[in-house]
C-alpha cells in the first residue's frame, strides 16, 4: 500500500491521525507503517466504539502510556511507537472502572454546569480525576464539560496546569509540618493581618479568627495561620515535600512564603493533585498513578508492564492525623465542603479557590476512593456560580453515586496515635476547669503540656480508635442532585451553636460534655458565658422564690463552666443564674 491509498482509506474511515507522524519517520519505518495500516480490520472500529464509555470511535491508545517503555522494547523511535500502540494489534489493559467513568462522564455532561464566558471566550469546563488510591490506578478521567465531540482533543485532567488556591495546603504545609513535628493539629496560632518577610501581607479570604488552632484554620480555611506554619517549616522543606508526592511542575520561584497558599509559578495537573492526596488517603505511601496495567501483543505475550514508583512520605500516624484534619470541613459547622458528606462513609475533603476566583477545587478522598475536581475557564475569567462551588458539586454528586451499595467504611486510627482531650481555647491538655474540650490526635510525644488558663485535675483521656461504628450496614445512594448552596462562614470567633441559658437555677444541665465536639471552635470568648450579670441580686432575695432553689449545687455536671455570676447561689451551675432575666450565650 502507498500513502496516497492509505490517506484515502484512512480519511474515508475518519482515522487520518494515524499518518500524524509520518513525516517524521525514516523510509524503514514509513514502510512499515504502511504495511501496518494495510492490516488493518477496520470493521472492528464501530464495534471498539460501541464497546467502550466514550462517545467516539477513535483507534487511540489509554491515556499516559509509556511510548518510551515500547520505543526501547522495540528499538524504534518515540513517533514510531505512537502509530505502533495504534495498529499493531496491542491489547491494553485498562485501569478504568466502567461505572466510574460512566458515572464522571453523565454528571460532566450536564448543562447547569456550563457558563458562558463574559469576556467573549469559551464556556467554563472542568475535569475530574478519580484514583484507587492503594493501587494507584485511574479509574476515571474526564478532561471537559459537555459532550465529547472531537477525538484526542485537550484533556484538562492530565494536561492542564492550574493554580491551586487552599487545596494546596494539607499536602504543602500541614502533612509536612505534623510529620516535622513542628506542629500538632491542637497548635495554637494567632489568625491576625500583619507583614510577613519581604512585604509579604496576605489576608483571610473572610474575617480574621484570632487564637484558633490548626484544626480550625482547616475547617474554615483561613489563610494567615498556614504562612506562619510555613515560616517555621521552610518553603524548601515545603517543596520536597510536594516533589515526592509527585508534583513536577515547581519551579525555583515557588520557593516563597507564598506557596503556603497556592501562589505557583505555574500551578499542579487534576491528575497529580489526586495522586498527592490519593498518598494520605494511603496511610502516606505515594503510588505513582498509570492507566493501564499491561500491553499484550497480538499473540497475547504481556510486552510491557506498568511502571509505578512508590515512596513513603509521611508515617501511617501522620496521615490519619491529615485524615482527622480533613474531616473537619466536611463535618465542621464553619466546614467549607459540608454538602460532600456520604453516610455511612467518612469522607475527607479540602476546598480551593485563587484569586479573582478563577479556578475552583474539590480535593478529597474516602476510605475507598480518592477524587479530585477542578473548574474553570480556560482562560482566566472569574468563576461566578452563585455562591457555590460547581467542583464541589460535580465531586459530591458522581462520589455519592459511586459509593451506593459499598459497605461503611472509616478511617482506622493507628494505635500508636495518641488520643487526648484538649481545651479547645489554649491546644493544650484539658483541666477539669476546661469548659469547651474536644479529643486531638497526636504523634508519640507531641501531646500538649497541661492548660494554663484554667484550673483543676488533668482530664483522663481513652486511647481507644475512633467511636465504633456499623461496618455491616451498606451506604444508600442519594435520591437527587446535591445542589447546596456554600454554607455561610461564621466568623465569629465562637462556636455558632446558640445556647439560651434562662437563668432560672434549674440546675437542669446534668450533661457531662463527653461529646467528642470535634467542632474545634475555639470560643476564645473565654467562655463568653462570663455573664458578668450586673444582676447583683440588689434584690437582697426578694425574688418570690426566696432562694428556694434547695438544689444545694447538686449539679455535678463535669462542664465546669464556672461562670462567675455572682449569684447569692453558692451553686457553680452551668448556665443557671437564678436571675429571671434571660441572657443569649454563644458558645
Amino acid at each position: 500500500m502507498n500513502y496516497e491509498n492509505a490517506y484515502k482509506l484512512l480519511e474515508e474511515k475518519g482515522q487520518l491521525h494515524l499518518l500524524k507522524y509520518y513525516d517524521t519517520l525514516s523510509e524503514a519505518e514509513q514502510a512499515a507503517l504502511l504495511n501496518q495500516i494495510s492490516e488493518i480490520d477496520f470493521s472492528l472500529i464501530d464495534m471498539i466504539g460501541h464497546n467502550s464509555s466514550g462517545s467516539d470511535s477513535d483507534i487511540a491508545p489509554v491515556a499516559a502510556l509509556q511510548m518510551d517503555s515500547i520505543a526501547e522494547k522495540y528499538d524504534i523511535s518515540s513517533d514510531f511507537a505512537t502509530n505502533y500502540i495504534y495498529m499493531a494489534g496491542l491489547t491494553i489493559t485498562s485501569t478504568q472502572d466502567t461505572k466510574i467513568q460512566n458515572q464522571i462522564e453523565t454528571e460532566m455532561e450536564k448543562s447547569k454546569y456550563v457558563l458562558q464566558s463574559k469576556t467573549g471566550g469559551d464556556p467554563s469546563q472542568a475535569a475530574m480525576v478519580i484514583i484507587d488510591h492503594k493501587t494507584g490506578y485511574v479509574l476515571g478521567c474526564v478532561g471537559g464539560l459537555g459532550e465529547k465531540t472531537t477525538p484526542r482533543s485537550l484533556n484538562r485532567a492530565t494536561q492542564s496546569i492550574r493554580q491551586t488556591g487552599s487545596a494546596i495546603k494539607p499536602i504543602a504545609v500541614v502533612g509536612p509540618a505534623i510529620q516535622k513535628r513542628i506542629i500538632t493539629a491542637s497548635s495554637i496560632y494567632n489568625d491576625t493581618e500583619k507583614d510577613f518577610p519581604g512585604g509579604y501581607h496576605p489576608v483571610d479570604y473572610s474575617k480574621a479568627l484570632g487564637k484558633i488552632t490548626v484544626r480550625r484554620a482547616i475547617e474554615s480555611s483561613q489563610n494567615i495561620p498556614f504562612v506562619e506554619i510555613m515560616q517555621e517549616l521552610k518553603p524548601s522543606v515545603s517543596m520536597d515535600y510536594l516533589e515526592r508526592l509527585g508534583i513536577t511542575t515547581l519551579t525555583e520561584e515557588d520557593n516563597n512564603l507564598s506557596l503556603a497558599l497556592g501562589g505557583l509559578q505555574k500551578g499542579i495537573s487534576p491528575l497529580e493533585m489526586a495522586a498527592a492526596y490519593a498518598a494520605i488517603a494511603n496511610d502516606g505511601q505515594y503510588i505513582e498513578p498509570v492507566f493501564y496495567q499491561n500491553i499484550k501483543n497480538h499473540s497475547g505475550e504481556t510486552i510491557i508492564t506498568a511502571k509505578q514508583d512508590t515512596r513513603r512520605v509521611f508515617s501511617k500516624e501522620t496521615a490519619f492525623i491529615l485524615k482527622d484534619l480533613l474531616t473537619q470541613p466536611v463535618e465542621g459547622s464553619n466546614g467549607t465542603a459540608t454538602y460532600c458528606k456520604i453516610n455511612g462513609i467518612d469522607v475527607a475533603a479540602k476546598t480551593g479557590t485563587t484569586d479573582s476566583n478563577y479556578d475552583r477545587w474539590l480535593c478529597g478522598f474516602t476510605p475507598y476512593y480518592t477524587g479530585v475536581t477542578w473548574y474553570g475557564y480556560d482562560q482566566n475569567e472569574t468563576v461566578n456560580f452563585n455562591k457555590r462551588n460547581p467542583a464541589g458539586l460535580i465531586w459530591a454528586n458522581v462520589m455519592s453515586r459511586i459509593h451506593t451499595g459499598l459497605k461503611t467504611a472509616y478511617f482506622e486510627k493507628p494505635s500508636s496515635v495518641q488520643a487526648v482531650t484538649v481545651c479547645a481555647e489554649t491546644g493544650l491538655k484539658a483541666r477539669t476547669g476546661c469548659t469547651n474540650t474536644y479529643t486531638e490526635y497526636f504523634l508519640r510525644f507531641t501531646t500538649p503540656d497541661l492548660c494554663n488558663e484554667h484550673s483543676g485535675s488533668e482530664v483522663k483521656s481513652s486511647n481507644t480508635s475512633t467511636e465504633k461504628k456499623d461496618e455491616n450496614s451498606t451506604v444508600q445512594g442519594i435520591k437527587n442532585d446535591i445542589d447546596a448552596e456554600e454554607p455561610v462562614m461564621n466568623t465569629n470567633v465562637v462556636t455558632t451553636e446558640e445556647k439560651s441559658s434562662e437563668d432560672t437555677n434549674t440546675n437542669s444541665n446534668s450533661n457531662n460534655n463527653s461529646n467528642r465536639n470535634t467542632n474545634t471552635n475555639i470560643n476564645t470568648n473565654e467562655n463568653a458565658n462570663r455573664n458578668t450579670n450586673t444582676n447583683i441580686n440588689t434584690n437582697t432575695n426578694t425574688n418570690t422564690n426566696t432562694n428556694t432553689n434547695t438544689n444545694t449545687n447538686t449539679n455535678q455536671n463535669g462542664n465546669s463552666n464556672s461562670n462567675t455570676n455572682t449569684n447569692v447561689n453558692n451553686s457553680q451551675n452551668t448556665n443557671t443564674n437564678t436571675n429571671t432575666e434571660t441572657n443569649s450565650a454563644t458558645e
